[in-house]
């Protein structure tokens, strides 16, 4: 009796838009991810590099195996963190997730899973370290309302991580090659 149509009506519009924005989340916005981590990819080996690029994540197949895939790692990585500390330590196991399905779209979650855990295997609080490194742009951006963030600090951002997946995988490689 103390709600009134109006406010059911607002209550019935906020579930419907919260609905909406979930399944974007989960179709979309993740593989856009991906795709951003491929372009940069890409761009790190190939000078003048398309943003077309990053339309390879959205054929039939790849989409549908990078979307479940990075469904997967924030399902987990959520359960994870009602351990705590585990959350944090877990994101850090499933970083480089992105670039491994940008590398390979194709890839079965299990050895995705297995090769970030594999990569990051030692390589956490170095990680960590990197991450930390960049609060200064962050405040710094705050004093630009976030300008500075979008013109610069994402990108520098998103290369940095490049490199440090480029580093692991070839780090891993060697390690392969000499096992």
């Amino acid at each position: 009796e103390s709600f009134g149509i109006k406010e059911t009506g607002l209550g019935i519009a906020l579930i419907i838009i919260a609905i909406v924005a979930i399944i974007y989340i989960i179709l979309i916005a993740e593989a856009l991810r991906v795709a951003g981590r491929k372009y940069f990819l890409e761009a790190r080996n190939t000078e003048n590099t398309k943003i077309g690029i990053m339309g390879e994540i959205f054929k039939k197949g790849n989409w549908k195996n990078v979307a479940i895939t990075m469904l997967l790692k924030n399902i987990y990585n959520l359960l994870w963190y009602f351990t705590i500390v585990g959350g944090f330590i877990k994101s850090y196991e499933y970083r480089m997730i992105p670039f491994i399905l940008a590398n390979d779209p194709g890839i079965n979650k299990k050895e995705a899973f297995e090769l970030s855990k594999k990569m990051m295997k030692g390589n956490k609080w170095k990680a960590f370290l990197l991450d930390i490194s960049f609060i200064l742009w962050y405040i710094l951006s705050i004093f630009t309302f976030g300008l500075l963030n979008i013109l610069y600090v994402n990108i520098y951002k998103a290369s940095t991580e490049t490199e440090l997946y480029n580093t692991l995988k070839d780090n891993n490689i060697v390690e392969k090659n000499e096992s």
